[in-house]
Order: structure tokens, then C-alpha cells, then sequence
């Protein structure tokens, strides 16, 4: 049986070949495309996947390190501007004050306000408002403020990155010491922002000397009654004119200024006007006096330079002088009313004045004398005629005694004087209330004085109560029947006056208590202060805060008595005692005053005399 060959029906098997060969070429270059395309991972060709190509990878890349490189120097530019870059700035003003920071009083000085912008943004509606003390007399400002009177500059725009200042100069005037506060507002707004801002900034100033000096001189040692004499030297060592100094003097306890020059008037205080000094100009001021015969150990005398600023005045300079008194053997005191430095009298009263001479050393003293001198001359308010002058004489020089009086006082010996000097009652317009007595004494050699004594009238205030049913031209002004019938209402009218006193008086108050069968009616009048009724205590108070020297006052209220059975036959009692309390406003004494009680027999209204008993 011939052997088959099997074939595909219409292919020969040379053609098959060649159809396999061109297969498998076609095979490789569709291999290698999709080597091209799709690289080595081809595991699964079913699954296409595009991988990328080495353009896109380079792209990416690019952008990668692009944007790490933004991020790296957005981050250094951020550190550098935080931590390095001195030169940008978030404050958008920068506010200071040049000022020294210790200054002489009456020299030239120079205050600067800086400001400036330093960050990037422009600023608007810059004002600057300058507070400048008391103690700074600007001479000039550079540039002019916009409002003068109120140190005010509307700067308006501020740059960024610009600046400016204002420049002040003007004369420093303060007191010595003293620490004083130049201080600057700014307002503005920032080019970036609707809203305003505000900055302020301070400088502080310290006073410790002045351009004006003050020199002392005067004994170091020094007695009891010997004249002694000191200077002040007062100069401007500053290139500005001080005007109005003043120099004040304060005098050691028991030392009694004689004169001065430039001169005081009498009783003055030692204050001198020294007016205006000009640049290196001096000012001399002298005073003498003596120290009492009671000072002894080392006197201090205190002295000031000072200038005037509104009502105050600036103290400049000040200095100090010490006198060592010798305590003497020879002493003399006053005293008057058991008082050794004051006392206080009242009109009707008594003024008792006592001297003492006390010779505490080895030695006699004779030829002893000694003169009470009352100042001012006339009007003291003393009865002359009746005082009582333990040897002393009545001389228009004052009260003397002589040396056939004082005699001689003997080592270790005490001699006393006693004095009294009855006051009038009232004051008439020409006498005075106060008043002084200085007691001059001679011993030998020995010359010595005690202190003016001050005295002063304590102001004696007079209260008086009455009642009335009928005025004083016989018209009613109390209702009812009277005299007083049982169970029926009888209304009186009370006066209280206040009689003028020699003083003003405060917190004046009067009050009186209502007896128990009488009642308030409430109707009040005054001619000062209130008039009140308190129900729980019975107590009707007048009260009034002030009441001026030499003025009276009256107030007035109405009061009901209904009697009962057991008031027939007797006066009844209408109002208790009253009482004044207030205080003297020049001496601060306590000032008391009273009035008695009264009754329905009231003799003051003739029109109700004998109608005071009750009736049934």
C-alpha cells in the first residue's frame, strides 16, 4: 500500500514552507516593537500596560527638582528674613526721645523726637503730639508745630524706609530735685490697613542743681542777747536771665531779727524779692538779730533760692548756717494764761502774764530792769485802767520796771512778776484780736529778750432763747387761747439768735429738747443753716457750717402746748436749756455757749405779761 503525505487541500508543502518562514520573521519585528514599547516586562501580553519612556522620566524629574528647589528657597528667604536680614522690619513706626538725662534748672536745653518707618509699606495720617513739662520754656521748634498752643505736627505720608525728626529747644526751669517726663504720641495708618494706629514713647529728665547759688556766712559762736549778723550770696552762674527769684529765711527758735536789708516791713515774713538776675549777677541779702535768753546748744539757720511757676515756687538752691549759743547764767521767761509759747483770751476775760528772772551763775547781777512791750501800739482790747501791774509803770514805751523794781538779782536768786490785764467785753472797730508782748531785759552788761508772745482773742459766741405769743406791735403770731387752757392747743413762736463773735465759727450747731406735754408744729425760719426736728429724742438741732466774724444769726419754729389737769395754776415749761457748740476758725479752740430754760411765762412779750398761768 503506497505510503500518504498529509497537507492542507489547495497547499503544496513547499508553499507551507515558505509561509512558516515569513511567520516567524514577522514574529521578531512584532517583538521587537513591543521591545520598543513596552521594555522586558511583558509577562503577560493579554494586559497591555504603556511603560514610560526616558523623555517622560526626564520631565518628571525636572519638574520634581523644580519644585524642590522653590520649596528650599522659599524656606532659606524665610529664614534669612527672619533670623538675618537686619534691614526689614515688621514695626511700621519707630518712636524715640533725645533728651539728657540730667539737666541744670535755668540752662539752655535741646529735646529731639525721632521717628521713622522702616518697613517696606508707606504710612498716612502721621500726627505727632508732644507733651513738654511745665518746667520746659520752648524758645523754638524746628519745624514749627501745626497747632502751637498745642504742641501738635500733622506730619501726614511717611515712605517706607524714611524718617524725620523734630528739634526743641528752650530753657529748663524745675525744682531742685525733681524727676520730670518728656513724652511723644504718634497716630498714623499704615498704607496696608483702614484703621489707625498709635505708638508713644518717654524720656525722663533729673534735676539736681541749678544755674542759681547760695552761699551763707554768719558767727559761729554766739550769746544770748548779743547782736550777730549774717549774709546770703545768691548768683546766677547760667548764660539765661532767672527771673523773679526769691529768698527765704528760716530762723532758728528764739532768734529775733532786728533788720535786714533790703528791708521787711514789720511783722513780715523774712522773704525777700531779689527780681530778676542776669547772667553772672550776685544778690546779697543781710539780716541781724539776737538769740533769746533761754537758746542754748547749736541754732541752724535754713535759707532757699527759689523761682515762680504759675502758683507755686521752684526751689533752686538751698543752704544751711549753725550758730553754737553759749547758754548764759542769766534767764528770763514769760508766761501768759499757763501757757509758754501762745495763749488765747476772750472778750470779759482775764489776761494773766507772768515774767521770771533767774540769775543761775556765781556772780550778783544789779542794776536790773526790764520793759513789756504790747504790739501793735493802740487797739489792744485790754481795760488799762484796771490792771494790775506788780510795780510796773504804764509809759507809751509800755509797762517799765525800773532798776528801783528789779533791783539787783543775786547769784542763784529767782524773781517773779505777776501781771493781769482785764479785756473789754466787746471789740470795738478800731481794736484788734490779736496781738503780741515781748519782754525786754538788762542786767548789767547783760542784755536779753524773750520771744514775741503771741495772743489772739478765742472767739466767745452768745446764745440767746426767748418765746413769744404776740409780736412786738401787739399782733398775734401764736394761736390759741391764753393764758393756757387745759386740753386746748396754745402755739408759741421760739427765737434763737447767735450774737456777733470776735472770730468766724464752724460746724455751729444749737439745740434744746422739747418737755413732753409740748410738740413740734413745723414751721421753720432761718437766716442761715437748717432747723430740724428729731421725733424720737424731742430734739430740735440747728445746724449752719460757718458763720463769718462779727455776724449774728436767728432762726425761728413754733411749738404746741395742750395742758392737762395737773398743769392748772402753774407756768409750764416751753423749751429745755439751749446749747451752742462750735469752732473757732482762726484759733481751732472749741467754742461753747448756753441759755436757759424758759417757761409760759414769758416776760420778754409785754403784750403776754401775766397770761402765762394755766387756766381750766
Amino acid at each position: 500500500m503506497p505510503k500518504h503525505h498529509d497537507h492542507t487541500p489547495g497547499h503544496t508543502p513547499h508553499a507551507a514552507k515558505h509561509h512558516g518562514q515569513k511567520a516567524g520573521a514577522e514574529d521578531s519585528a512584532i517583538q521587537d516593537g513591543l521591545q520598543a514599547i513596552y521594555g522586558d516586562d511583558r509577562s503577560d501580553l493579554h494586559v497591555v500596560e504603556r511603560d514610560g519612556s526616558g523623555l517622560s522620566r526626564l520631565l518628571t524629574r525636572i519638574v520634581l527638582g523644580l519644585a524642590l528647589f522653590a520649596v528650599l528657597a522659599f524656606g532659606g528667604f524665610f529664614l534669612y528674613t527672619t533670623f538675618f536680614d537686619q534691614n526689614t522690619s515688621k514695626q511700621a513706626l519707630v518712636l524715640s526721645i533725645e533728651a539728657p538725662p540730667e539737666v541744670k534748672s535755668g540752662e539752655q536745653t535741646q529735646i529731639i523726637i525721632n521717628y521713622s518707618n522702616p518697613s517696606g509699606i508707606p504710612l498716612a495720617a502721621l500726627e505727632l503730639d508732644i507733651n513738654l513739662p511745665a518746667s520746659f520754656a520752648l524758645s523754638m521748634a524746628q519745624p514749627e508745630p501745626t497747632t502751637p498752643e498745642e504742641l501738635i505736627w500733622i506730619i501726614g505720608s511717611l515712605g517706607s524706609h524714611s524718617d524725620g525728626q523734630i528739634i526743641l529747644d528752650g530753657v529748663w526751669l524745675s525744682g531742685v530735685p525733681s524727676t520730670t517726663t518728656v513724652q511723644a504720641l504718634a497716630a498714623y495708618r499704615p498704607g496696608n490697613f483702614n484703621s489707625n494706629f498709635s505708638d508713644i514713647a518717654t524720656a525722663t529728665v533729673t534735676t539736681l542743681s541749678s544755674v542759681l547759688t547760695l552761699e551763707l556766712t554768719g558767727p559761729e559762736i554766739g550769746t544770748p542777747g548779743q547782736p550777730l549778723t549774717y549774709t546770703a550770696k545768691i548768683k546766677n552762674t547760667g548764660l539765661e536771665v532767672m527771673n523773679n527769684a526769691q529768698f527765704a529765711l528760716t530762723l532758728p527758735t528764739g532768734f529775733v531779727l532786728t533788720s535786714s536789708t533790703p528791708s521787711l516791713e514789720a511783722g513780715a515774713d523774712p522773704e525777700w524779692e531779689l527780681g530778676n538776675l542776669m547772667s553772672e549777677a550776685e544778690a546779697l541779702v543781710t539780716w541781724a538779730g539776737s538769740f533769746t535768753a533761754d537758746v542754748k546748744d547749736v541754732q541752724q539757720f535754713a535759707a532757699v533760692v527759689s523761682v515762680p511757676e504759675s502758683d507755686r515756687q521752684l526751689p533752686q538752691a538751698s543752704a544751711q548756717w549753725f550758730t553754737d549759743v553759749a547758754g548764759s547764767d542769766f534767764q528770763t521767761t514769760m508766761v501768759i494764761n499757763g501757757n509758754t509759747d501762745k495763749a488765747t483770751t476772750e472778750p470779759g476775760g482775764t489776761l494773766r502774764l507772768t515774767v521770771r528772772l533767774e540769775n543761775a551763775g556765781d556772780t550778783d547781777l544789779s542794776g536790773g530792769s526790764f520793759l513789756i512791750d504790747f504790739k501793735p501800739d493802740s487797739g489792744i482790747p485790754i481795760i488799762w485802767s484796771s490792771a494790775s501791774l506788780a510795780g510796773g509803770k504804764l509809759t507809751p514805751a509800755g509797762i517799765v520796771f525800773d532798776s528801783a523794781v528789779v533791783g539787783t538779782v543775786k547769784a542763784g536768786e529767782k524773781k517773779t512778776y505777776n501781771l493781769s490785764f482785764p479785756i473789754k467785753d466787746t471789740l470795738a472797730a478800731t481794736e484788734v484780736d490779736e496781738w503780741t508782748a515781748t519782754t525786754y531785759v538788762t542786767l548789767g552788761e547783760t542784755q536779753v529778750q524773750t520771744p514775741p508772745f503771741p495772743i489772739s482773742m478765742k472767739a466767745s459766741a452768745d446764745v440767746s432763747a426767748r418765746a413769744s405769743f404776740y409780736s412786738d406791735t401787739g399782733a398775734p403770731i401764736g394761736e390759741g387761747p391764753l393764758p393756757p387752757e387745759v386740753g386746748e392747743a396754745t402755739t408759741y413762736r421760739i427765737f434763737w439768735q447767735i450774737a456777733k463773735a470776735v472770730h468766724e465759727l464752724q460746724d455751729v450747731t444749737v439745740s434744746a429738747t422739747l418737755p413732753p406735754d409740748v410738740s413740734w408744729d413745723n414751721r421753720v425760719l432761718s437766716s442761715t443753716g437748717n432747723v430740724q426736728f428729731d421725733a424720737t429724742t424731742g430734739t430740735v438741732r440747728w445746724e449752719t457750717s460757718s458763720l463769718p466774724a462779727n455776724e449774728e444769726a436767728t432762726a425761728e419754729f413754733t411749738v404746741k402746748l395742750i395742758p392737762g389737769e395737773e398743769d392748772v395754776g402753774t407756768f409750764v415749761k416751753l423749751l429745755s436749756g439751749t446749747a451752742l457748740s462750735a469752732t473757732d476758725a482762726d484759733t481751732g479752740a472749741a467754742v461753747e455757749a448756753e441759755s436757759e430754760s424758759f417757761t409760759t411765762e414769758i416776760p420778754e412779750d409785754t403784750f403776754a405779761v401775766g397770761k402765762g398761768t394755766v387756766v381750766d
